[in-house]
């Protein structure tokens, strides 16, 4: 018996040994996937940061910068981003690398503080959730915060009314979040943030402004957060912020009303066969390839799977989920470091397999955890609904497909899958944990959009490694790496508006309808608007109605560059209702051959000098006129 007795004794040591170390495995897995992941999401951020000083597109692009670094040039605008980021531009010295630089780390910051704000909510409010520690939260946080460069899927990284959209819903969100009926100073913080987020919105986009603030509203009701005296915080914060605008763009409220109802008029003569309210309330087509739509059922497939495992009583299970999710993060993290092939990153994913995730992680909640899925109090299902329906809500009053834009803030759909995660599987006792399927999926989702995205850049024709030509855009202050098709055509067009007598801030009227960054390379001032937009039965109707703001002066001095035969080339009698025939009173100074890098279909552009006295011109200016 005695040696039976030591046999056992042995046997349960070393059992407890094992369990020891199965559990010291298991608890540190989590860990090192946080700490895995978290340098992934900085090194997608600092990829991102460095390939902003790569590639330009000349169409959209040009537009932005335009309209940016002088917004005052134009009269007429119905979004004013231009204005709102007009200080980054100067702060940045004009240097598009550092302005796109600063839009990326805007974006980061504050999807990083959203979802902090977003997790303590959670949190806080959901009684069977551990309490986490700080740094662990910081870190799930910071993850989820990397999907908010999947905005970049096009790679269109220069500020723009976008960017300003999605930054301003952001803010408001987080306002939503922190605001509360009672007058605290966490309440009162959350009320002015939602008034800066709408007005900024209003300034970014009109429409999207209005739909922001339906559905703040509606959020807040659910949430039991609405009260009227404390509501009109926000309100007086967005009026003031609005106000302070109109006058900072216009001198006086009155200028600014009539600054967007002349530009409410332009965009409509452009879309003058759509009546406006069929233009703001679309549905569309939400179209996906055969391939992305294999894709979003594998992403539901994978989330439902790994996070069910993790919702699981099982230890082995859970431990098969914790595995399962660290492969995933050592697999993206070596793929974003250059590591891996980078084959892992071409499977053209778009923003919607975020919202794959979500569905995938309410599945599992539903299936893992049946009697916890109930409708929790303080407005649980508010905070997700107000998350799934914002990509809409950025998207609205569109001329694109509406559910192509409302991909661009998709974001808000892995915010919700976190939401989801949360609120709905307390019986499991969630931790965080639980919650790095969600999160890792999402950094996963959002390399890949990059990395396909600096590998065809939007109307780019090189992948951004591949441009290597250093060139600077707009004389002395900002140095890009183009491709050499780019560069030799931006060289040439340079030449020759210097040998011609062509001066940095010359007026140009930009009649190729397609090209505005091709002003702002060679350092003109856009005469009419930042983008005379080619190619719609309305364009030189607004060409016409756009001059009629600028003085005879600058009309009469300004040059023209246009490309004859392109498909959005505006014809030449624009100038003609202000006394300018363009076959005699202009000579062709020379032209340059553009690459299809810089238009639909290769094309020859002209540059145009004026050959009469400023002073004769001028004044057959004013004579049309009256």
């Amino acid at each position: 018996m005695p040696p039976v007795e030591r046999s056992f004794t042995v046997t349960a040591s070393s059992s407890a040994a094992a369990g020891e170390r199965h559990l010291t495995f298991a608890s540190a897995t989590p860990w090192a996937t946080l700490a895995v992941t978290a340098i992934a999401s900085l090194s997608l951020l600092a990829s991102v940061l460095r390939r902003c000083r790569s590639g330009f597109d000349f169409t959209d692009e040009g537009f932005y910068v335009n309209w940016i670094s002088d917004p005052w040039n134009y009269s007429a605008s119905v979004s004013q981003f231009g204005f709102v980021y007009h200080p980054l531009y100067r702060l940045a010295d004009g240097d598009i690398a550092r302005l796109r630089q600063i839009n990326v780390l805007l974006l980061f910051a504050l999807a990083f503080a959203l979802c902090i704000v977003l997790l303590r909510t959670l949190r806080d409010a959901q009684p069977a959730a551990r309490r986490w520690h700080e740094g662990s939260l910081l870190g799930v946080a910071l993850i989820a915060a990397a999907t908010s460069l999947s905005f970049l899927e096009v790679w269109l990284p220069t500020p723009n009314y976008n960017s300003l959209n999605l930054q301003a819903m952001m803010l408001a969100v987080i306002g939503g979040l922190l605001a509360d009926r009672e007058t605290s100073m966490r309440s009162v913080a959350g009320w002015i943030l939602i008034g800066v987020g709408g007005g900024l919105a209003f300034l970014a986009k009109p429409p999207s402004a209005a739909m922001l603030g339906a559905m703040l509203a509606v959020y807040l009701v659910l949430a039991g957060k609405l009260r009227p005296r404390v509501a009109t915080i926000a309100v007086a914060t967005a009026v003031v912020l609005i106000v302070a605008a109109a006058f900072a763009i216009d001198g006086s409220p009155s200028g600014f009303v009539r600054r967007i109802a002349d530009g409410l008029s332009l965009s409509g003569q452009l879309a003058a066969s759509e009546g406006v309210i069929g233009r703001l309330f679309r549905l569309d087509e939400f179209t996906l390839f055969s391939h992305q739509r294999t894709a979003f059922v594998s992403v539901l497939v994978a989330s439902s799977v790994i996070f069910g495992l993790g919702l699981l009583g099982s230890h082995r299970a859970r431990l098969a989920s914790a595995l399962l999710v660290l492969a995933i993060a050592v697999l993206g993290a070596a793929g974003i470091a250059g590591i891996a092939s980078p084959s892992i990153f071409r499977y053209d994913l778009r923003p919607v397999q975020f919202l794959a995730v979500a569905l995938g992680v309410a599945l599992a909640a539903r299936i893992a955890a049946k009697p916890a899925m109930r409708v929790q109090p303080e407005g649980g299902w508010a905070i997700i609904i107000l998350l799934l329906v914002l990509p809409y809500g950025f998207a609205f009053g569109t001329n694109n497909n509406i559910w192509d834009t409302a991909q661009h803030a998709g974001m808000f759909w892995l915010l919700a899958a976190l939401a989801i995660g949360v609120r709905y599987s307390p019986a499991c006792g969630l931790d965080w944990p639980k919650l790095l399927p969600v999160v890792v999926l999402g950094l996963l989702i959002s390399a890949d959009m990059v990395f396909v995205a600096a590998q065809a850049p939007y109307r780019q024709t090189e992948a951004l490694d591949r441009q290597a030509v250093p060139l600077d855009i707009a004389p002395g202050r900002s140095r890009l790496f183009l491709s050499e098709d780019a560069a030799a055509y931006i060289g040439g067009l340079r030449r020759l508006a210097a040998e011609s007598g062509f001066k940095e801030g010359d007026p140009v009227l930009d009649l190729t309808g397609a090209r505005p960054g091709l002003l702002y390379a060679i350092g003109a001032r856009p005469l009419a608007a930042a983008w005379t937009l080619g190619g719609y039965p309305g364009s030189a109707d607004v060409v016409v109605a756009a001059l009629g703001s600028e003085a005879c002066a600058a009309i009469a001095t300004s040059w023209i560059l246009d490309a004859p035969g392109s498909a959005s080339a505006i014809p030449a009698d624009v100038l003609r209702p202000f006394g300018i025939d363009v076959s005699t009173d202009y000579r062709v100074a020379g032209s340059v051959k553009a690459t299809a890098e810089l238009a639909p279909q290769p094309s020859e552009n002209r540059l145009l000098k004026p050959v009469r006295g400023a002073e004769e011109a001028r004044l057959a200016c004013e004579q049309a006129r009256h």
